[in-house]
């Protein structure tokens, strides 16, 4: 970690207290956050085409049909199960009163 000297305003300083206050943590951690939200991490945008970039083509050469092993992984889907079971439920999957 660095130290670095940096002049703010009076008002800012206010606000930066404050949160302190309110937050139990130290300024320099409030500010070391915020610098980081908005210069040391990549935007959402890059971060999703970053992994989608990765994944990509990842089940090319599988064997077998996608909805097919993706059904044997649940035990039933929504439309079929809505409803059937619950005690607070009735026959339309409505909330009973």
């Amino acid at each position: 970690m660095s130290k670095y000297l940096v002049e703010i305003d009076k008002e800012l300083f206010s606000i930066l207290k404050e949160e302190s206050k309110k937050s139990a943590k130290s300024i320099s951690d409030i500010v070391n956050k915020k610098l980081l939200e908005i210069y040391g991490q990549k935007p959402r945008k890059e971060k999703l085409l970053f992994t989608l970039n990765l994944v990509f083509g990842l089940w090319k050469n599988r064997n077998f049909q996608v909805e097919t092993f993706v059904r044997s992984l649940r035990r039933g889907s929504r439309v079929d199960t809505i409803g059937h079971g619950c005690s607070h439920m009735d026959t339309e999957g409505r909330r009973e009163s």
